[in-house]
């Protein structure tokens, strides 16, 4: 007779009560967090945008997986600040919970927690620090709250310690709840991840921009091929792939089974508040901590721009080359070289910006920047004037003009100022303008970093922000308003009394 199988028993040994009660099950809880989770194919990534969306708590998770995996594994978790990493409830404590689960053990004078494998994560602060990250080979970063980060050196900075003997990916995570001031949402604006009001765009969540540094400025592609074709194969090999995962509190459904009085605090948030916090607005801002918002500058196009006013490109310079190797205390972040392009118009009272040229680079090069641009000024008007500033002293005097006899050599129409004023003093007329509506500026010319200096000037060279921006306008703006230019004459051509006087010959020769 055949043999009857044995009926398997699918009895469990733990009633699922029990199992739910005290098995502990760490895993995403939405498709968006599963994706930021699942994530090795990024150079750089950015998770978050909004209040309450797990971005710290998946961010220790992807950790623990990795160095769980992997014994070579070494991370560095970074925060503004020790004081942040390490209060009270803090992601340190948040960490050695998650992490003990494994047998993770926590070093608290080392602020390290190493796993049994030998992989670990060590913790510390992120500002005007790049020395203590000197030798280091790290697999993986994580920068908790990075739009809290002021100086983006330190963040670049790092990128190049990513280069552990772990066979993962190299990779630096980031968490960020907006933040219009930081370095994060104009890396957002430049690389198409935000609609024109600053709310994440569906479209683009989630995929993929190549990253790439020229010249101390930032720029976003859509392919390494358009980078190819633009700059070269070295640059398109060497651009780092970024992704940006949005996610908010509707993505975290912890929060809305546990804590919906949190969720309905977030819903009931002013307008502003609750579109940063709540929908990841990263244009929603209070504004800076100085005199100007960005609000009061009005973004037009080239076209807007009345024809035929006197304009004037002033010049801030500087001639120090940024040192990767130096924090920005020791002068790793020197000021900028800047000509920005401004013209104004007496009738109607309304000031225009019209193009900006920066450079942080040695004085050689910093020089024919400026005579550069002054030839291409001149092809496109001769109504423009060069402004440069004469520092103090004999020297300076000398310095500036064997400038001007250059720029006249070429044509152009030097102005020398010689600021005595304070720089608050110097910036108030323009200030009073922009508050009062009418500063208006040619759409590209700024990007969110350079809003972000205007908003922050304060008079005070100890800000944190350089001030090199707000010099060229407050001197651009003195200069048109209150200074002595001669524009160029208009003559209509076909007045017959001015031809009676001075003839067809001489007209015909003059420009008109």
């Amino acid at each position: 007779m055949a043999r009857t199988p044995n009926k398997r028993n699918y009895t469990f040994h733990i009633d699922q009560e029990t199992l739910y009660e005290e098995v502990e099950i760490y895993a995403p809880l939405s498709k968006k967090q599963a994706v930021y989770l699942n994530d090795d194919d990024h150079d750089i990534l950015l998770f978050g945008g909004a209040s309450g969306s797990g971005k710290s708590y998946l961010s220790l998770l992807k950790l623990l997986i990795d160095c769980f995996e992997d014994p070579d594994y070494n991370a560095m978790l970074l925060r503004e600040s020790l004081v942040q990493i390490k209060a009270p409830g803090s992601i340190w404590e948040e960490a050695n919970k998650l992490f003990s689960k494994v047998g993770a053990k926590s070093n608290n004078i080392q602020n390290q927690i190493r796993f049994p494998n030998g992989a670990f994560v060590k913790f510390h602060y992120l500002k005007d620090n790049q020395n203590d990250f000197q030798g280091s080979q790290l697999t993986g970063v994580l920068i908790d709250e990075a739009s809290q980060i002021k100086n983006i050196d330190d963040v670049w900075y790092i990128t190049s310690r990513l280069r552990g003997k772990s066979k993962k990916r190299k990779t630096l995570r980031m968490t960020a709840n907006p933040d219009r001031n930081s370095f994060l949402c104009d890396w957002l604006t430049k690389a198409g991840y935000l609609d024109e009001k600053g709310f994440p765009d569906e479209s683009m969540d989630g995929v993929t921009t190549y990253l790439i540094q020229l010249q101390g400025d930032f720029e976003f592609f859509k392919s390494r091929e358009e980078i190819k074709e633009k700059y070269g194969d070295a640059a398109a090999r060497s651009a780092y792939s970024f992704v940006y995962h949005s996610a908010n509190i509707y993505n975290n459904p912890i929060y809305l089974k546990d804590q919906p009085e949190y969720v309905f605090k977030l819903e009931n948030l002013k307008k502003l508040e609750r579109d940063r916090l709540l929908y990841g607005n990263w244009f929603a801002s209070q504004g800076g901590l100085g005199y100007l918002k960005r609000e009061d500058f009005k973004e037009i196009d080239a076209s807007e721009v009345p024809l035929g006013l006197t304009m004037i490109r002033s010049w801030d310079l500087a001639a120090t080359k940024p040192d990767p190797n130096k924090s920005a205390k020791q002068g790793g972040d020197p000021d900028w070289t800047r000509g920005v392009k401004c013209a104004f118009d007496k009738e109607t009272g309304n000031f225009y910006i019209l193009d900006m040229k920066s450079m942080r680079d040695r004085s050689a090069l910093v020089e024919n920047l400026v005579y550069k641009t002054a030839r291409e000024d001149l092809q496109l008007s001769d109504n423009t004037y060069t402004s440069i500033s004469q520092d103090p002293g004999s020297a300076g005097k000398a310095l500036a003009e064997t400038k001007r006899t250059k720029l006249i050599a070429l044509g152009a129409k030097p102005v020398i100022l010689k600021p005595r004023k304070s720089k608050l003093t110097r910036a108030q007329g323009f200030m009073i303008a922009a508050q009062q509506g009418n500063v208006y500026v040619v759409k590209n010319t700024f990007n969110e970093s350079h809003y972000t200096e205007l908003e922050h000037f304060d008079g005070d060279k100890c800000s944190g922000y350089h001030n090199d921006i707000m010099d060229c306008l407050s001197d651009a703006y003195e200069t048109l308003v209150n200074g002595r230019l001669l524009p160029n004459i208009k003559v209509n051509r076909n007045n017959p009394r001015l031809r009676n006087m001075i003839g067809p010959t001489v007209l015909s020769n003059r420009r008109i």
